[in-house]
Order: C-alpha cells, then sequence, then structure tokens
C-alpha cells in the first residue's frame, strides 16, 4: 500500500498542469493546521522508526512490511532511509497546491497510523 502511494506521489506531482504549478500555488508557506498535521506525521513516523529498528534487531521472530526497506533491513538502512522518508514527504507536502495538502497529508498519517498499530499488535512496543 505505502509503495502504491508512493508511487501515485511520484507519477502525479510531475503530472500537474502547468496553470496549477504556479508560483502562488505550490511552496506557499503551510498553514497551521498543515504544520501540525506534519508533526503528527513526523510523531508517527518516529514510532515507526523505532519499531522498524526492533524489528531489525530481531529478524528471527519480526518481517518490517515496508517494500522499501525490505523484510529484513539493517539497522543503517533503516536509520538512512526513515529520515529521508520524512523529509521528502515535508518537501513534497510545501511543493503541492494548497487544496491537496489535506489529502496527502490526511492518507499518510492514516498509513503511519496503520504501521504503528499493526506493529504493537504484533508485540512491538511504542517507545514509551
Amino acid at each position: 500500500m505505502r509503495c502504491l502511494l508512493a508511487a501515485i506521489a511520484i507519477v502525479a506531482i510531475p503530472a500537474m498542469p502547468l496553470s496549477v504549478i504556479a508560483a502562488d500555488a505550490c511552496f506557499a508557506p503551510l498553514s497551521k493546521g498543515e504544520i501540525v498535521a506534519q508533526a503528527v506525521f513526523t510523531c508517527l513516523c518516529l514510532i515507526d522508526w523505532s519499531q522498524t529498528i526492533e524489528i531489525a534487531q530481531h529478524p528471527e521472530s519480526n518481517n518490517e512490511s515496508n517494500p522499501i526497506l525490505g523484510h529484513h533491513p539493517s539497522i543503517r538502512r533503516v536509520n538512512a532511509l526513515i529520515p529521508l522518508g520524512i523529509a521528502s514527504h515535508a518537501l513534497i507536502t510545501w511543493s503541492m497546491p494548497k487544496e491537496w495538502r489535506k489529502w496527502w497529508q490526511y492518507t499518510w498519517i492514516g498509513i503511519e497510523l496503520q504501521s504503528v498499530h499493526v506493529n504493537w499488535r504484533s508485540g512491538i512496543s511504542i517507545p514509551f
């Protein structure tokens, strides 16, 4: 699911009509609500990151579901790709037209929330 949504984003942003990609439509400052949504997404990613490190430390009992990381990622891979994903999400959010941002942010909040929940239900702790 994550891979599908990432592919949609990768295709959708370059495919935006030029009229939509105007200086006043994209790269506008984030609203307070968008900043809060980005903070929620980032917090969920930090929890997922911690859980993914636990998965990487115990490959005999856990599998990672993110196809980009692979079923048994190394801690180095986890520590490289998850911060990259967080930063990319923020940059993509900022680059989008304002009317698309909520859809983008809430979709990814839902994906991360599901990942954290599935990991938790599998016995992987939430680190606080």
